[in-house]
């Protein structure tokens, strides 16, 4: 059955125009063709779920540790972030954190945390689960490819529980790239079993 806009469509057309030429020759009536068709099934797919594959098996679930595309997707996907770097936009919006502040020329981010929040096997998510992650984050011992895009000299970042719901990190140097960073560190549970695997 055709939808009310691709019948408006095809009734448009003559029945000479429609017997014309085949549709592979015409590619404005073949792209407005394809352009209903998904318009039409995404108006279906509204409030459903979303399937999607990964072409590869991701190499590993932590989220300090991604280097390849498929643990990257897992990451965006599953991992709780401080802030988030719209896709559309390129703003900087608040997820774990609800605010943040930039001081000391760059080199120093505050972060005030949402409250009641939990990881998915129920462990409380508080400042010590960022503190433990960024400390993880800079550890070379990992070594961490998001961890790299932090590294701003010989000097160890200094981080700071300000508090239940707030946490400091201070760097020796400005930090390039700034608070969009962040978007790229899934934070890990300080407390949960799971560790890794317990997600936001």
């Amino acid at each position: 059955m055709r939808s009310g806009r691709s019948k408006a469509l095809l009734d448009r057309l003559s029945d000479s125009q429609r017997t014309k030429a085949p549709l592979h020759s015409r590619p404005g009536l073949r792209a407005t063709g394809i352009a209903l068709l998904l318009c039409t099934s995404v108006v279906a797919w509204a409030g459903g779920e979303l399937r999607f594959c990964v072409r590869y098996d991701p190499r590993t679930f932590h989220p300090l540790k991604v280097d390849d595309d498929a643990s990257e997707v897992i990451r965006y996907l599953t991992a709780g972030v401080l802030v988030r770097s719209s896709r559309t936009t390129q703003a900087v919006e608040p997820e774990l954190a609800q605010s943040w502040k930039v001081s000391d020329a760059g080199r120093t981010f505050t972060f005030r945390l949402r409250a009641n929040v939990r990881f998915s096997d129920g462990t409380s998510f508080d400042a010590n689960d960022v503190a433990a992650t960024l400390r993880a984050l800079f550890d070379p011992q990992l070594h961490s490819p998001t961890g790299d895009a932090f590294r701003t000299g010989a000097v160890a970042p200094v981080i700071r529980v300000l508090g239940r719901d707030a946490v400091s990190v201070t760097f020796g140097a400005p930090l390039a790239g700034g608070v969009r960073l962040f978007d790229q560190v899934g934070i890990i549970s300080a407390r949960s079993p799971k560790k890794e695997l317990a997600v936001l």
